[in-house]
């Protein structure tokens, strides 16, 4: 009977070391999944990041591209205008006999009325408005007359 008591009482231990090892072994592997979990999530946060990043470098790049194209376009535009009115007022100042021949009043004059078109729809611009301002103090004055 003392022997059969043992055996009972080293098969409860043996089970009790069993369910404590097969404890052990469920949170190891707990932790283990849960650090995976946020391994996976930390790499998903940071391609996140990478990408919006990115997505912001692209845009305003684009901005900048856009704003500069714009500049430049304006600027030509602005030369080929002066150019114009140059040409205006050459063509203004030649004469025959005290008077400008009908041929060179009409084109000056029909000329001139394009660009003052052109100019006024450029001065409307809202974004090239401010350059038209510093560029063409007297714009008001032109409207008066």
């Amino acid at each position: 009977m003392g022997h059969a008591i043992s055996c009972v009482t080293s098969l409860r231990r043996l089970g009790d070391d069993h369910r404590e090892r097969i404890a052990l072994l469920e949170r190891q592997f707990l932790q283990q999944k849960h650090q995976l979990l946020r391994s996976r999530e930390s790499a998903l946060w940071e391609m996140e990041e990478r990408h919006l990043h990115g997505k912001h470098q692209l845009s305003k790049k684009q901005l900048k591209d856009i704003f500069f194209l714009q500049r430049h376009q304006v600027q030509d535009s602005t030369q080929e205008l002066d150019q114009e009115v140059e040409e205006v007022i050459r063509l203004g100042r030649f004469s025959e006999g005290g008077r400008r021949l009908v041929k060179v009043r009409m084109r000056s004059q029909v000329v001139l009325e394009e660009i003052m078109i052109r100019k006024e729809k450029l001065a409307d611009d809202t974004e090239s408005k401010d350059i038209w301002i510093k560029r063409d103090m007297n714009l008001k004055e032109r409207k008066k007359e």
